[in-house]
């Protein structure tokens, strides 16, 4: 990563909005994958929320924007699950059928329902990151920026539990919400 001069930011505090065209391309950039990173001071950089575009963050008032939420991608998020049991209850009412032997309705309720209850563990985190994003995406902003510290505490979450998985970063994002008292600097997961 290239090495960026921390009077860019004037100690952090400098909004992407009053930086010029040359002061943001130091600020953001591509890495190997071609997601964009933008620089969070004291030459560290940090990946951005997802589906977030270099021009979006460019064009962000804050060094945190708002994510796009996609609703077809959302739809079929959640239609995914029940699409499945009703591919796995078809699968077992032919095996059923073939064999001779009838199952009872209850059978098919408890495979469907424990079947929802490991899909919805497995998941578990991708849907606390995604009720994130729908904070970050219809918060006002003057409550998301409210935070003082680098990154904000809807980020570090996503941060804490994308790197340690739920439970612990959970745990990791109480602790630092009782942290965040209006002091500035930077705490990371």
């Amino acid at each position: 990563m290239p090495e960026v001069d921390d009077d860019i930011y004037e100690g952090g505090k400098k909004p992407l909005s009053l930086m010029s065209e040359s002061e943001k391309e130091k600020v953001v950039l591509y890495n190997n994958e071609g997601k964009p990173l933008y620089y969070s001071g004291n030459n560290r950089w940090v990946p951005v929320v997802a589906f977030v575009s270099k021009e979006e963050i460019l064009e962000a008032k804050s060094h945190y924007p708002k994510p796009r939420l996609y609703p077809y991608w959302i739809t079929l998020q959640i239609l995914m699950p029940f699409v499945l049991l009703a591919l796995i209850d078809s699968f077992l009412y032919l095996i059923s059928v073939n064999i001779g032997f009838k199952l009872e309705w209850n059978i098919y309720f408890i495979v469907s329902f424990s079947f929802l209850i490991l899909y919805l563990l497995l998941n578990s985190g991708r849907i606390a990151i995604f009720a994130i994003y729908l904070y970050q995406r219809f918060a006002k902003d003057e409550t998301r920026e409210r935070c003082h510290l680098h990154p904000t505490c809807s980020f570090y979450a996503i941060y804490a539990i994308e790197k340690y998985g739920l439970i612990i970063g959970l745990i990791k994002t109480i602790g630092r919400l009782k942290r965040c008292n209006g002091q500035e600097g930077e705490d990371w997961p």
